[in-house]
């Protein structure tokens, strides 16, 4: 019984660790590139997808999520369309 809690953990381990490979690698595609901001306290890090490229002529938008879950859950769908005329930084 246990032995088969533990192979159905790491099952899911595996599945959701390719699914977060999976997005970030859709995320470069659409043209961002993870990035770690130290504020000033040092004791708070932002973690974000700004674009590859930043020098062009698009115009920024930046992407917030609410507390919980992940960006790139909440983002994953309209990444794509919004990279496609803006410079998007989420």
């Amino acid at each position: 019984m246990v032995s088969a809690f533990i192979n159905n953990h790491h099952a899911l381990f595996i599945i959701f660790s390719c699914y977060f490979l999976h997005v970030s690698l859709y995320f470069r595609y659409c043209g961002l590139s993870k990035s770690v901001v130290d504020l000033d306290d040092n004791q708070t890090t932002m973690h974000i997808w700004n674009p590859t490229n930043r020098y062009c002529n698009k115009p920024n938008l930046v992407l917030i999520h609410g507390f919980g879950g992940n960006s790139k859950w909440q983002f994953l769908f309209q990444v794509r369309q919004l990279s496609n005329n803006t410079s998007v930084i989420k």
